[in-house]
């Protein structure tokens, strides 16, 4: 049970589809596919909002989406949702826009009404370009990644961290170190605070206790 748990939280890309005419759950035609979707836990809590964005305002459904998950619920029906494919767990959020795109082509491709969201086309017979993917090399690990975006440089957050933390370090100045005499004990010592005038915290605490009495005799006279 662990390991079907472990495997139903996988980061995954899922398919949703409609149950009026399907013979089965796995049985489903391209036609009954019409949204396709990714997720970093699995696709039950997905599935969840799905549900409640047919009666609640907003979401990340659009408006075509949430009609025909009305009518399905309308019909008395559950829409039927299945993942097509499984990633793991370490996969981050660009990896898994990647494998949405691909299955959105290839269910587009296959002649599936899909209703993903897409980029407004000028004219009528343009198709959507593909994603272009790009491979870089990180520039801490020198690991081979590919991205879809122009500016990445670093294959993790990790790498990019540590390389900040780095140059961050490296760009700070050294704190100067000064050497003074405790003005308790007369005892020489080194520090990088300026305001630091005793070698400890016992001459510190003598040194107050000196001056309250010497003021306390200044008050007596």
């Amino acid at each position: 049970m662990k390991t079907r748990d472990a495997v139903l939280e996988m980061p995954q890309v899922y398919i949703v589809a409609d149950p009026r005419g399907a013979t089965s759950l796995t049985r489903i035609a391209l036609s009954q596919v019409f949204y396709v979707g990714s997720t970093h836990k699995g696709f039950f809590q997905r599935a969840d909002k799905h549900r409640q964005s047919v009666t609640s305002k907003g979401g990340t459904n659009s408006r075509p989406m949430k009609q025909r998950l009305a009518e399905i619920k309308a019909s008395g029906h559950e829409p039927i949702f299945l993942a097509v494919e499984y990633l793991s767990f370490d996969a981050t959020k660009e990896q898994r826009l990647i494998r949405e795109r691909y299955w959105t082509e290839f269910y587009r491709a296959k002649g599936a009404p899909l209703l993903n969201k897409q980029r407004a086309i000028r004219r009528e017979d343009e198709r959507p370009k593909p994603p272009v993917l790009r491979s870089c090399k990180c520039e801490r690990c020198k690991k081979p990644f590919v991205t879809l975006f122009k500016n990445k440089r670093f294959c993790s957050r990790k790498c990019k961290h540590l390389t900040l933390k780095r140059r961050l370090r490296g760009l700070r100045p050294l704190p100067e170190i000064l050497k003074r005499s405790c003005l308790y004990c007369g005892k020489a010592f080194s520090t990088a605070r300026p305001s630091k005038m005793y070698c400890r915290k016992q001459c510190k605490k003598n040194a107050q206790k000196k001056r309250r009495r010497l003021e306390k005799r200044a008050r007596v006279l």
